[in-house]
């Protein structure tokens, strides 16, 4: 059961929207925070706070909505509004936006924060703004979630994708039309997280292709061990690149449940009893050292170190038991002394007295010549050179514009110099070279 606004008024000059509940004493507002830095790219937000919103004496669960490239502002007075547009902010403006929702019998509502971006974000701006939410409001740290269109939809792919680790510190999201490549260090990382995802696009974008989607809520699910739950995806029969207006519709749900509902589903992945883990590795004379460190272990049964040649299956190579087990610091190492020729994927595989599974990390480690890849010039009249000195296989050569919008897709075989003939406008754009979905170079160039 959803509450809806009867009513709003808005009072732009001091960029303030107080909602009000007709019935009531209680006051929603929607206040834009001009200038208050949440992240190195972020020097502005608006602010949501519900019905009866009283800190201290309860947690509320959190919901960031993350803009598109066309929002982009300085995060003033006059650029903030920029943020209002579209999605969950537009729908507060509109009034559209339920005042609680009821799922599982239990009521919840939201603590809705809008950062403004100053430039196209990177995965450690929203590292910020978790921080910087969970520092400033009385948040559910077992319940913040992630939404967004475009270039913020693509921001919260990568993020999660950045790390299992960053991929836990959300509890589910719903990324709209996302711009970034699925890489499948990104897919990998999300389904060992067991990161829940609905993702929505329309079938005929002709801005970030249909397939970017595709691909990743696919990949995640393709994971052995696949993730839990299953990733999703609505794929609209429409064309242009607005999704979100019919992803935010009030109306559209999918097994009874609005996407706002769909999240609040889920609380945040239970941690394993191990805290602060780094794995690290490097090459030492043909042999993989692989090392490990946790802040703290209790009731841990053990670690399994696996290894993989294509970073999707992966074998168990030996397996660790913890040495205190008793809440103290734990250090290990394992050496593999015959690693496969080429690259080599390795993680652990962690296990809890109560059968809680958990992987690490992936970290990659060459045993052969590194592939080295260049391109050139920087400054491109009509020709972008791409020098390989390794033979690639099944190379994607892809050519993104500021906004995220793929200008070139090539396929690229064979080893030495590669001449591209570039017929796109003048500007800045960045060039990405993958092979089987695997991230070999990025570069920035400038079309003259």
């Amino acid at each position: 059961m959803k509450k809806r606004l009867p009513w709003l008024l808005t009072s732009w000059p001091i960029i303030t929207i107080g909602l009000f509940w007709a019935t009531t004493g209680f006051t929603q507002t929607f206040t834009a925070k001009s200038g208050v830095s949440m992240a190195t790219h972020s020097q502005g937000y608006y602010e949501y706070l519900p019905m009866g919103y009283a800190p201290g004496s309860q947690k509320y669960p959190l919901l960031i909505f993350l803009h598109d490239v066309g929002e982009i502002g300085n995060g003033t007075a006059i650029e903030l509004p920029n943020v209002l547009t579209r999605g969950t902010p537009k729908q507060i403006v509109d009034g559209d936006f339920p005042t609680s929702f009821t799922v599982g019998g239990t009521t919840y509502r939201f603590i809705v924060l809008a950062p403004q971006f100053t430039q196209w974000p990177t995965p450690n701006d929203l590292n910020d703004i978790l921080d910087y939410a969970k520092v400033n409001y009385p948040i559910d740290t077992t319940r913040m979630y992630l939404t967004g269109i475009s270039m913020g939809a693509g921001l919260m792919w990568e993020y999660a994708g950045t790390s299992v680790n960053c991929a836990r510190r959300i509890s589910a999201m719903v990324p709209v039309s996302g711009a970034t490549p699925p890489l499948l260090t990104r897919r990998q990382n999300m389904a060992a997280a067991n990161l829940p995802v609905w993702a929505t696009h329309n079938s005929l974008d002709g801005t970030v292709p249909v397939c970017y989607t595709e691909e990743f809520v696919n990949g995640i699910n393709a994971e052995e061990p696949s993730g839990s739950p299953t990733a999703k995806m609505t794929i609209f029969t429409a064309r242009g690149h607005d999704a979100w207006t019919a992803t935010y519709d009030p109306g559209f749900t999918e097994g009874g449940m609005d996407v706002y509902e769909w999240m609040l589903q889920f609380q945040k992945y239970e941690a394993l009893p191990v805290t602060a883990l780094s794995f690290t590795g490097k090459n030492q004379n043909g042999k993989a050292i692989l090392n490990w460190s946790v802040a703290s272990e209790v009731n841990h049964l053990n670690y399994i170190v696996e290894r993989s040649k294509d970073g999707t299956r992966f074998e168990s190579l030996s397996t660790i038991t913890p040495i205190s087990n008793n809440g103290f610091t734990g250090k290990y190492s394992y050496t593999d002394i015959k690693p496969e020729s080429g690259t080599n994927f390795y993680r652990l595989k962690l296990t809890s007295v109560t059968g809680n599974i958990s992987y690490s990390d992936v970290i990659k480690l060459e045993f052969n010549e590194g592939k080295s890849v260049t391109f050139f010039p920087t400054l491109v009249n009509n020709t972008l050179n791409l020098k390989a000195d390794y033979i690639i296989q099944e190379g994607k050569l892809r050519i993104f514009d500021m906004s995220g919008r793929m200008m070139l897709d090539k396929n690229i075989t064979g080893s030495g110099t590669h001449s591209v003939s570039l017929t796109i406008p003048s500007g800045m754009y960045s060039v990405v070279l993958t092979e089987k979905g695997e991230l070999i170079s990025r570069q920035t160039i400038i079309k003259q």
